[in-house]
């Protein structure tokens, strides 16, 4: 971490420089495919996957927040665990090492740049369902969201993943896995989803916003996600009902590297990394799908929008049901609680 109001890495150098090259000074060149430009080329660990003040946010009096320093110790035992694990990566520490790694995965996967953009996208997906109660959020709103959130559901992914069944693959072949600038990649195509709750105050239907990821996910039958620690050696995270059978350990031929290179692919949001800089795969997987070459697609959507009173306004008289919600359940296909509404709030069958 590199101090408040800097160039924050979103993606820990020193996880990045396990595929990349030692050059001058001691600074690692990584081979990279952008997505975005479609072209390869090695880029310096130090000028790639950061954002300035990623970690710095002004709170409601317009005071300046950074945690930058705040999650250094957070960042330093994670970057210690994966260090102590790559030197030794055995089914014996990664069974030692459980819970710290478990806690290493979750702040990471959380404290993403690419989280961050599924909170966006969702804000977006909920404005565009719920159109009748918009929320704007500037930047800064979104920052001190996602920044809040991040200590406080780390202890519940690292539950969920503590849950789940660990296996942990090796290449058996020349091939090399490869990571992403996001590297959790689910194996049903499934991306971290969002839910949001509005809460309705007062006589003008004011509303709070909660917008929350779902840690649900990883909870879902047969889920599966990868995560390379380095180009050798990763660990495959699973649903323990589904894979309670499969070894713990596994060295995969270049067809079953591939496919989990290929997740890769999906998962970044723009930059894929290989250490043998060969990106021929990636190219050869963007003629057959254009998505692979477009990345500003929206990863996230909202999984459930709960809402607490149920969707009214008061004017002068009695509470009335706010008629778009009751043509957005029709549009939905939600006839009965559209119905069960109606004659809740005495209003005429839609004709």
């Amino acid at each position: 971490m590199a101090g408040p109001n800097t160039d924050q890495h979103y993606l820990p150098q020193a996880y990045l420089k396990r595929w990349g090259i030692e050059g001058r000074k001691k600074r690692f060149r990584v081979p990279t495919y952008n997505r975005k430009t479609g072209k390869s080329t090695p880029i310096i660990t130090d000028q790639i996957c950061f954002k300035r003040g990623f970690l710095d946010y002004n709170d409601e009096a317009g005071n300046f927040i950074s945690v930058d320093q705040d999650w250094q110790p957070i960042e330093t035992s994670a970057l210690r665990t994966l260090k102590s694990f790559c030197e030794n990566p055995s089914v014996a520490v990664m069974t030692d090492q459980r819970e710290d790694i478990a806690k290493m995965v979750a702040f990471f996967l959380l404290n993403s740049a690419a989280v961050r953009q599924d909170l966006e996208d969702a804000l977006d997906d909920f404005n565009l369902k719920a159109p009748w109660f918009k929320v704007e959020e500037d930047d800064n709103a979104l920052k001190r969201r996602h920044i809040e959130l991040v200590p406080r559901l780390v202890p519940d992914i690292q539950a969920t993943l503590l849950q789940m069944k660990w296996m942990l693959m090796r290449v058996g072949s020349k091939q090399k896995f490869w990571t992403s600038d996001f590297p959790f990649a689910f194996g049903d195509g499934s991306q971290i989803q969002i839910s949001a709750k509005l809460s309705v105050k007062g006589a003008e239907s004011e509303g709070e916003t909660t917008l929350e990821l779902y840690p649900a996910l990883l909870k879902r039958p047969r889920v599966t996600m990868w995560f390379p620690f380095s180009p050798s050696v990763g660990l495959l995270f699973g649903d323990s009902a589904y894979y309670s059978e499969a070894p713990d350990e596994m060295q995969l031929n270049y067809i079953a590297t591939m496919e989990l290179n290929r997740l890769q692919v999906y998962s970044g949001q723009q930059f894929i990394f290989a250490l043998d800089s060969d990106f021929s795969a990636v190219e050869k997987l963007a003629k057959h799908d254009p998505a692979v070459l477009n990345p500003g697609q929206p990863r996230s959507y909202v999984e459930r929008i709960e809402f607490d009173p149920p969707i009214v306004h008061v004017e002068m008289g009695p509470e009335e049901i706010n008629p778009e919600y009751l043509e957005w359940l029709e549009s939905e296909g939600r006839h009965l609680e559209a119905q069960e509404l109606r004659s809740q709030y005495g209003v005429g069958n839609q004709g």
